[in-house]
């Protein structure tokens, strides 16, 4: 994860016909349920770029949920 250009930049990495969602939180209590993404091709990794709002909170956590 790395933050710039008012981007947040994933590599996500995960074996081949998985899936998991991208959650957030600002508090770690509260967690909002993000994209899903597909881990689709040979080599289980995906690069997922998310605009950030005008106003981004000053601090953001993420976590990837396992989908069955």
């Amino acid at each position: 994860f790395v933050r710039a250009a008012g981007e947040n930049v994933f590599l996500l990495s995960g074996l081949v016909d998985q899936s998991c969602t991208l959650n957030s939180s600002t508090n770690f209590s509260q967690w909002y349920t993000g994209p899903v993404v597909n881990f689709l091709n040979g080599n289980g990794l995906v690069e997922l770029i998310q605009s950030l709002p005008p106003d981004p909170p000053p601090a953001q956590f993420y976590r990837c949920e396992l989908l069955q």
